[in-house]
């Protein structure tokens, strides 16, 4: 998990980034700690993935494997949890509150029945700061209207940096991954690429 100065960072850094692509090196995130931060902006949830020496089995569980998602609410702080690859994999914790961000307001989802929620992009960099890994898919409408509400109501109290970080440090002392996802208000799983089932799945991402 990366501190309150590394996520706004990434954050602003993201802003000034038009094009995500494999390969593509953005100094900007050169030497991150390990760790993943998520960012919500008009195009949906981006979660920019940290990794110093990144192996091909790592790669390839973030990539194409199996991907559980939770979703819930710490005070005021949206705190999702992403397991690529299944028990054994690759997972993380990221946090997300729009006073810290500075965003005015989450963007709509679809209408439930058209059967799409918001997109995820997963991006994978280095510690050379180039990107590893891309991986798109789309959250449920359940979960997507989770994140939109959860984050619509943290919006509208008074944001606290010192509540934020005190939140923070409290669900990292008190809160393991496991107890996060069984904690978590809403869950979402996609199966490993090529096994999209009643038609949901990824997008190909190259």
């Amino acid at each position: 998990m990366a501190d309150d100065k590394t996520r706004q960072e990434a954050h602003n850094d993201a802003e000034e980034l038009f094009v995500l692509a494999t390969g593509c090196r953005c100094p900007q995130f050169a030497g991150m700690r390990d760790g993943a931060v998520l960012d919500i902006g008009p195009g949906g949830l981006t979660a920019y993935v940290f990794m110093a020496n990144p192996s091909p089995s790592e790669i390839a569980m973030i990539k194409s494997g199996s991907l559980d998602a939770t979703a819930g609410r710490v005070d005021d702080v949206l705190v999702m949890t992403m397991r690529f690859g299944g028990k054994r994999g690759v997972e993380y914790d990221v946090y997300y509150t729009p006073g810290f961000t500075g965003m005015p307001e989450i963007p709509e989802i679809a209408e439930e029945d058209e059967g799409m929620g918001y997109m995820l992009t997963v991006a994978v960099f280095d510690r050379r700061g180039t990107c590893r890994a891309l991986r798109v898919t789309y959250l449920s409408t359940e979960m997507s209207r989770y994140v939109h509400e959860t984050v619509s109501l943290i919006a509208g109290e008074p944001f606290d940096v010192r509540a934020y970080h005190d939140t923070c440090v409290k669900v990292m002392r008190h809160y393991s991954l496991y107890e996060l996802r069984r904690r978590a208000a809403c869950r979402f799983s996609v199966p490993r690429r090529g096994e999209a089932v009643d038609g949901k799945g990824d997008a190909d991402v190259r």
